[in-house]
């Protein structure tokens, strides 16, 4: 009686949000979960949701409907049938692919011990479980998440070789090959599209138990806002006929008293994933799996203004909102279970307005084969006069000489750092730019060339004017950290790297290394690194000394305390890599004819260029 019951409620609540996919999503699921201790119609409901998807195209979700049922047949063969086989088989090697997946109700012992009463379809076997892991790799390739469908195979094919299936397997790794160049391509290609996601708040009495909830909502790639809106007003009229529908400002805290009770209020925003620094998240792939933080920043002044002209003035507060589950899932939003801030400062947000163009610029140029389209409209957008105020009004706010020593020495020395790899990379791009166009274009191409010198010497001459406030903060180590966040894209990484202070960089303490400018040349730069390893060879050589020499005849004092190779490494290695850089923007064409080698002999560089 309570089964029927319970069935007649959930096929009210379906008829009742027919025209509500999200909740219809939201409810399959619930149900799917209420008959933990029936296997088989929790099975057939999770099997239910996984034609919803498929039916709205939403494969990724459909895929992990089939990796959730690929589970619970693991579960079953394990420990009923014993099987030996899967012993190489957990649920955290299920959760690489399926993120939620150890968050789920196991079978109940009381299955177990039912034994093939509880369970009664034909799926529940060895057989099964392939097919439906099989079958959510199909799905994760019409989603391109070709990663994930890579480790499906990686978990099957040690499944087939302690089973000896030796035909299997190499089908296996037939099929890993294939997938894997087609990543190969896509990464070359550049043209892999990410889903967008969305914010949503809901507010008003009619909303029942979702009234004051807010939801994180993963679209399709190519979802703009104005569409996910019209969808939900229109979704919401359907369900609410006569109440109407009002759209709150999506960046301001909504102050419930001013609501009125016979409205409903919707308040959307678009998100982005949050990627904490001390994550190691360097793709796009990693960025947008197993994701439950996301953020969006509103700008802000002391004032109460929201924004300013004055770049020295203006702040930016990000709000981050924590999702109950991770995304990919069953389910296509996830309801937000706490909200943070955090507030940058005016050099913090300059710092990352800067390292967010760097991550562009090195996005195009990465491109292969290259874009001549992108890189046209990257160039447009960066260099031509009317817009390229952006980084030169950055320099007059923060480097003028009148201000900088109004802002942190070592912050500043972070803003330097971008501003070089920003003009740098740039370069590259307009000698790139000057291999790729004909005739034809020449004369665009000479005002790409002519407005990038402009800009160039603008900002060289505010890095030159703040080159001594740098100086003074010369921290090996956290080069190396800065360059590495810089190429990897990553949000804050470059931040937190020089906020953190490093005890292992006390031995250099009192050694002077030579400064490094935007304007050293590769020659100058390998003599630098040249030099430091023939100064440490004289502190091996001849540990009573107590002073050494720079390139320059100046003298170095030693720290007596140094037994270590580690630091001057460190040294060594942050100046190569600085003439790494240095290589891709002076010897544009030296690079292109020989792009392979230099992919291959990267600790080769600074040597060839110098024999060169």
């Amino acid at each position: 009686c309570l089964v029927l019951i319970g069935v007649i409620r959930d096929s009210q609540k379906i008829f009742e949000n027919s025209n509500d996919p999200d909740m219809l999503t939201d409810l399959y699921y619930t149900i799917a979960n209420a008959y933990v201790t029936s296997p088989d119609i929790r099975v057939a409901w999770l099997e239910a949701l996984a034609a919803m998807h498929k039916k709205n195209n939403d494969f990724e979700e459909a895929a992990q409907c089939k990796l959730f049922i690929a589970s619970l047949i693991c579960q079953y063969l394990k420990r009923y049938r014993k099987e030996k086989v899967l012993k190489c088989v957990n649920s955290s090697d299920l959760a690489t692919v399926s993120p939620n997946i150890e968050r789920e109700h196991e079978i109940s012992e009381e299955n177990i011990k039912e034994g093939n009463e509880a369970f009664q379809l034909q799926f529940w076997t060895l057989n099964g479980f392939f097919d439906k892991l099989k079958q959510a790799s199909l799905f994760l390739e019409k989603a391109e998440l070709l990663e994930l469908s890579i480790r499906i195979y990686e978990i099957i094919a040690p499944i087939h070789r302690i089973d000896r299936n030796f035909v299997d397997m190499h089908v296996c790794y037939q099929k890993l090959e294939e997938l894997s160049g087609r990543i190969i391509e896509a990464e070359k290609a550049k043209d892999r599209v990410w889903p967008p996601f969305y914010r949503i708040a809901f507010y008003g009495d009619a909303f029942g138990e979702m009234d004051g909830k807010s939801y994180v909502y993963k679209e399709k790639p190519g979802i703009v806002l104005g569409t996910i809106t019209t969808r939900i007003k229109d979704e919401l009229s359907r369900k609410y006929n006569n109440i109407e529908i009002i759209m709150l400002p999506n960046n301001k805290p909504v102050d419930r008293i001013n609501l009125l009770k016979d409205k409903l209020y919707l308040q959307i925003a678009c998100v982005q994933a949050y990627v904490d620094p001390n994550e190691d998240r360097i793709s796009q792939f990693d960025r947008n799996f197993g994701i439950s933080r996301f953020f969006f920043e509103m700008g802000f002044t002391a004032s109460g203004k929201a924004h300013t002209d004055d770049l020295a003035k203006q702040q930016k507060k990000k709000i981050i909102f924590t999702t109950e589950g991770m995304f990919p899932d069953v389910r296509k939003r996830q309801i937000v279970i706490s909200q943070s801030e955090v507030i940058l400062s005016p050099t913090e947000n300059a710092i990352e307005l800067i390292k967010g163009r760097v991550v562009t610029v090195r996005e195009i140029l990465d491109t292969a084969p290259a874009n001549k389209n992108k890189l046209q409209q990257l160039l447009t957008g960066t260099v031509m006069t009317m817009v390229n105020a952006g980084p030169v009004a950055l320099c007059e706010s923060f480097l003028a000489k009148s201000v900088v020593s109004n802002f942190e020495p070592s912050a500043i020395k972070i803003l330097r750092y971008n501003l070089t790899e920003f003009v740098r990379n740039l370069e590259f791009a307009i000698k790139l730019h000057k291999r790729l166009v004909g005739t034809e274009q020449q004369e665009l191409h000479n005002q790409y060339e002519q407005k990038f010198l402009e800009l160039k010497q603008k900002i060289y001459q505010h890095l030159e004017d703040t080159q001594q406030v740098t100086e003074e903060k010369l921290n090996p180590t956290m080069d190396r950290k800065l360059r590495n966040a810089t190429l990897r894209g990553d949000q804050n990484a470059s931040l937190v790297a020089f906020k953190k202070e490093d005890s292992t960089n006390s031995n250099l303490a009192n050694i002077n290394l030579q400064p490094v400018s935007p304007q050293t040349s590769t020659s100058e730069l390998a003599k630098i690194a040249e030099q430091t390893v023939m100064n440490f060879n004289a502190i091996n050589n001849n540990n009573n000394n107590q002073t050494l020499s720079n390139s320059q005849g100046d003298s170095i004092n030693l720290n007596p305390s140094i037994n270590s190779t580690l630091d001057l490494n460190l040294a060594i290695n942050s100046t190569s890599e600085l003439n790494l850089i240095n290589n891709n923007t002076n010897d544009t064409n030296h690079t292109n004819n020989n792009n392979n080698n230099n992919n291959n002999n990267i600790d080769n560089t600074t040597n060839d260029d110098n024999n060169n």
